[in-house]
């Protein structure tokens, strides 16, 4: 008969300037958990673990801000699978602190303990993760903890094994862009990808790009108001300098665009923040996005039609060259 163990992979997170949440343990999702304490003292690094990392980088371990852990009950024939899926809920807890956070460097590492039914622990793991960080200088943003559980759950939706049939492509591809712009620190990728995020999401369409982006923008602020179209100036001019910097035109200056940078990731931010966070505006994105897309292969699917009976028909043949002259 199998031993059943427990396994838990936590995640030690330091560097942001967090609200600490009220409560001594946060439940996220089922089985996902935060807390500003180790539910159990530290595990004893090992030495052949840490000489594989810089104590600069498994600083976290030492004074986290907050810990995150995911735990599942496993026989103890069942080990490696387990191991991918509680860090791949830890990933999405990472997506979702990036979405809440204001100001600051996220440092996290992660370590996988195997819990056996004696209560001896063992450490199986350890990775320390690329930094990422939040920057809206000119306005800080407070650390909304109490978005985390909602915002979690829904990655954890959108990223079910039936994912690709539910049509959520669009929206995990803007998540991946978003929490990639958190990773960079040339200001021209920031401020794309934070542009790019939306778009993706909102899908528009060739043309009236610029409109639609600043009509999306302005409907999820509660700002938009029909036949004003000259509120909508400001946010058409982020997307046409964020085509420009895509194409090469120009380019970003930290000084002197900074206010832009800043108002454009704050943007992206609350967006994701209530698209994550809000079930009616999701489900108001998505029927928006689907229609978006629709339209477009049906256009699509109208222009190859034309093209094929045009083919069919045959086109009318070329006049003849006229010879060059010699002379």
């Amino acid at each position: 008969m199998a031993t059943k163990m427990l396994k838990r992979a936590l995640m030690a997170v330091a560097g942001l300037h967090a609200r600490m949440p009220t409560t001594e343990r946060l439940v996220l999702a089922p089985d996902v958990y935060l807390a500003t304490a180790w539910p159990l003292a530290p595990v004893d690094i090992p030495p052949s673990f840490s000489r594989q990392y810089s104590p600069e980088a498994l600083e976290p371990l030492e004074s986290p801000i907050f810990v995150v852990w995911a735990e599942q009950e496993v026989d103890d024939k069942v080990i490696g699978a387990v191991d991918v899926e509680l860090e791949r809920k830890l990933g999405l807890v990472d997506i979702a602190l990036s979405m809440v956070s204001g100001w600051g460097m996220a440092h996290r590492v992660i370590t996988v303990e195997l819990h056996e039914p004696d209560g001896q622990r063992s450490l199986q793991g350890i990775t320390s993760l690329e930094p990422w960080s939040a920057r809206e200088g000119w306005r800080r943003l407070r650390f909304d903890i109490d978005k985390v559980p909602a915002i979690t759950s829904r990655l954890l939706k959108l990223t079910a094994e039936d994912w690709r049939e539910r049509g959520y492509d669009y929206f995990l591809r803007g998540v991946r862009s978003f929490f990639r712009a958190c990773h960079q620190d040339v200001v021209d990728d920031r401020y794309e990808l934070f542009c790019r995020a939306i778009e993706t999401v909102v899908q528009t369409g060739q043309g009236g790009g610029a409109r639609q982006f600043a009509e999306a923008v302005l409907e999820q602020q509660g700002r938009l108001i029909p036949d004003r179209s000259h509120r909508n100036h400001a946010y058409e001019a982020h997307y046409r300098r964020r085509n420009e910097v895509v194409h090469g035109h120009r380019f970003l200056e930290e000084k002197k665009d900074r206010r832009a940078i800043a108002l454009m990731e704050s943007t992206a931010r609350g967006y994701f923040q209530q698209l994550l966070s809000d079930p009616a505006f999701f489900e108001s994105a998505l029927a928006s996005q689907r229609a978006r897309v629709e339209a477009r292969d049906s256009e699509s699917l109208r222009r190859q039609v034309r093209a094929a009976n045009r083919g069919q028909e045959g086109a009318p043949p070329r006049p003849a060259r006229r010879p060059r002259s010699s002379t």
